[in-house]
């Protein structure tokens, strides 16, 4: 196994990339933050649910109103019109990327609800 055997001696696979053998250092603040989060998603995840929070979720309408959702569709299309108004001042690109993102996000949920009064409003008129 000659051909296996790397420079100093040591036999076996390569290392962390197939060089050296060593992993690449990370700063301190990476593996702080790395370790932060973790703590932080393990607390969330076994945490258990409070009961008065899933009362909550109990309580909540199946399906909005007509009302209810043609309303929010507005909401949605004029917080669109606003993040837009927002980009066009911005002069960094990808700021005026992430902006214009945004607005198509609120522009589809706008859609969404402009769809389900639609809905509504069909089985509305073939019940009656």
């Amino acid at each position: 196994m000659g051909d296996a055997r790397r420079p100093g001696g040591r036999q076996g696979r390569s290392g962390w990339s197939g060089g050296t053998g060593q992993r690449p250092q990370r700063d301190y603040s990476e593996r702080w933050l790395d370790r932060a989060l973790r703590g932080l998603y393990g607390s969330v995840v076994d945490e258990p649910v409070p009961d008065s929070l899933l009362g909550v979720v109990g309580r909540l309408p199946e399906q909005p109103s007509a009302a209810q959702a043609l309303d929010r569709a507005r909401r949605w299309r004029a917080k669109a019109e606003e993040i837009e108004t927002a980009a066009d001042s911005m002069h960094d690109h990808s700021a005026r990327q992430a902006l214009l993102q945004l607005a198509r996000s609120y522009r589809t949920l706008a859609q969404y609800d402009e769809e389900l009064v639609q809905q509504l409003a069909a089985r509305c008129q073939a019940s009656g």
